[in-house]
């Protein structure tokens, strides 16, 4: 499929048509020249469609969406080339396990309003200054015009030297006065040359000396007592991790359990698959976009459920598989597959995994996500909002008709089925650690 039919395919109108085309260019054009391309600053919607145009050209890395304030819904599209990562939250993480959020914004704005008050000095002298300077090379044009003009009535100065006097002044001001602010920019270069050599003269991290390769096995652990901070969390706890297993983590919507999937993915990288199955929904391309927004997509029976399961079979059994990819966008399957290749460990991340008991015997640690359901109400409105690009009215309209009785019938009682049950998912800094180290054991047992 070419370039035109494809964007022909993704547009809804031509406005849209339009967007698709810039953001390809971008894309292209960082590719090759290697160097990072944005686009201007995108609603909600145009974030949803450019992310189609993405996942339809199969790009799964190497841009980001950024910028705007915090909490904004415009934000800009950046591709990135291969030589420059993309900006990471990890800070942020930092900051909400230790609970200082409001210490580091009490923090962020004395320090920004000491930044406003000194650019709003600098403008000022600024202001002082360049008028000033005008105001004194006009007084002296004028003097210098009138002293030549009495002097070529007097005779005592030819015409020809008095314009000559007065182009020679005119060519000699303006650099005179740019003098300043070229020395002003030559102390700032100083200063960003002093950065630039302070990150290329940075030491690079190395392995430790003793560092030892991972061993081949089980994980055991036997009558393990653990504590955090001083406080006991486990005492006494015994249990074996088989080699390949599978970890499955279960909750609610808005629960945090994609965030604790996101923060095991970031210690882990290239040792964990991800199966996630907002992925399986069922595909409904005979149903226009109106029909396909009227479904409710929290009951067990909006899955394909009987495909994951092969699917995961086929990763526990040393396969590669095609995932399919969903759009919740159109809130449909689209044609096109993610590849996916079996690891140490498995991932299996959603909110009705547990329904299923052929699913949930492929499960080895099942880990359940529990949050209060006002919080969950917030953060699903603004993952829809922001990223999928859905209306607030949509939104809850959706959580009081579906996903809350949903919730209430088939994900709540689900728990039973855990292994563990974990509060606030990846925002519980002490469980995230707990689940962390378990990966570690396993990993390094392999």
């Amino acid at each position: 499929m070419d370039k035109r039919e494809m964007l022909d395919r993704l547009a809804a109108n031509g406005d849209e048509r339009l967007l698709l085309g810039r953001v390809w260019d971008k894309y292209e054009q960082c590719r090759r020249r290697n160097l990072p391309q944005g686009t201007g600053f995108l609603s909600p919607a145009e974030q949803a469609a450019a992310q189609r145009l993405l996942n339809a050209l199969s790009v799964s890395e190497g841009y980001t969406f950024w910028g705007g304030y915090d909490g904004a819904q415009r934000r800009q599209l950046w591709f990135l080339p291969d030589w420059q990562e993309a900006p990471e939250e990890d800070a942020v993480r930092v900051v909400r396990a230790f609970g200082r959020e409001r210490y580091e914004d009490e923090k962020f704005n004395a320090k920004n309003q000491r930044f406003s008050q000194l650019w709003i000095r600098l403008g000022k002298l600024l202001s002082v200054y360049w008028a000033s300077g005008t105001l004194l090379t006009c007084l002296q044009v004028m003097v210098i015009v009138v002293i030549g003009a009495c002097e070529c009535v007097a005779g005592r100065m030819t015409l020809g030297t008095f314009v000559a006097f007065v182009t020679y002044n005119e060519a000699l001001s303006w650099p005179v006065r740019s003098l300043g602010r070229v020395l002003s920019d030559m102390s700032k270069a100083g200063v960003s040359m002093d950065r630039v050599g302070y990150i290329l003269n940075a030491r690079e991290e190395q392995d430790a000396p003793d560092a030892v390769d991972a061993a081949d096995g089980d994980i055991v652990f036997d009558h393990v007592t653990f504590g955090y901070q001083g406080q006991p969390v486990l005492r006494d706890v015994s249990f074996t991790i088989r080699k390949g297993e599978t970890f499955a983590i279960l909750g609610g919507t808005g629960s945090g359990k994609t965030t604790l999937v996101e923060n095991l993915k970031e210690q882990f990288g290239a040792d964990i698959s991800v199966l996630p199955h907002d992925n399986y929904y069922a595909a409904h391309h005979d149903m226009s976009l109106e029909e396909r927004q009227t479904l409710n997509y929290d009951h067990p029976a909006a899955f394909d459920t009987d495909r994951m399961i092969q699917d995961l079979e086929d990763l526990k059994a040393g396969k590669t598989i095609q995932c399919p990819v969903y759009d919740y966008a159109i809130h449909d399957r689209t044609e096109e597959t993610l590849t996916l290749a079996p690891n140490k460990v498995i991932l299996v991340e959603g909110i009705l995994i547990f329904q299923n008991k052929a699913l949930r015997d492929l499960l080895d640690i099942k880990i359940f996500v529990e949050t209060d359901a006002d919080v969950r109400i917030l953060r699903r409105a603004l993952r829809d909002v922001e990223e999928r690009g859905r209306s607030l009215e949509s939104v809850v309209n959706q959580y009081l008709t579906t996903v809350k009785p949903m919730h209430e019938q088939f994900v709540e009682p689900s728990k039973r089925n855990a292994d563990i049950i974990i509060p606030e998912g990846g925002y519980n800094q002490v469980a995230l650690e707990m689940v962390v180290e378990r990966v570690r054991a396993h990993l390094g047992a392999k």
